[in-house]
């Protein structure tokens, strides 16, 4: 039951079940929103009373799945061939490094960590395009300075 591709009821949307694990309460929901409108990097949404006390949350633009995907492209990087052998110690030492916790420039923020095991792949997404270019420089002084300290193997 959308309206017009922007909104959705209230009332809809306090069935998801992602929503009821914060609150029941639809005015926690609708002061939510005010919240929500308060970042200024993020979306903004808007509340509409409609028709016998009705009350719809939608985004101001309109969402566009081809749009974000776009986006999230330029601050994604996917890693192939990771050993499908579960291995948690050097899965940690490698966010550390990518991360920059390992006597590196500057951190970076994520936004998302996936780590496919079956398939060997980990997809990390960064808060920002900066952050994937600051991972990048992270890994290559790492790897640089294994190299120059002929502990290639450590890489």
């Amino acid at each position: 039951e959308q309206h017009s591709n922007k909104y959705l009821p209230l009332d809809v949307i306090m069935t998801f079940k992602s929503i009821q694990r914060w609150s029941r309460d639809p005015r926690v929901i609708m002061e939510a929103v005010d919240l929500v409108n308060a970042n200024p990097e993020g979306i903004k949404l808007q509340l509409k009373e409609v028709e016998r006390g009705k009350v719809l949350i939608g985004r101001i633009e309109p969402y566009n799945h081809e749009e974000i995907l776009r986006k999230s492209k330029l601050k994604t990087i996917v890693i192939m061939g990771w050993p499908i052998k579960k291995n948690n110690r050097a899965l940690a030492r490698f966010r550390s490094i990518l991360f920059g916790e390992e006597n590196t420039e500057e951190n970076v923020n994520v936004a998302f960590w996936g780590h496919d095991i079956p398939k060997g792949t980990i997809t990390i997404e960064f808060d920002t395009e900066d952050g994937v270019a600051q991972a990048m420089k992270n890994l290559e002084y790492f790897a640089d300075e294994a190299i120059n300290s002929g502990c290639e193997n450590d890489v």
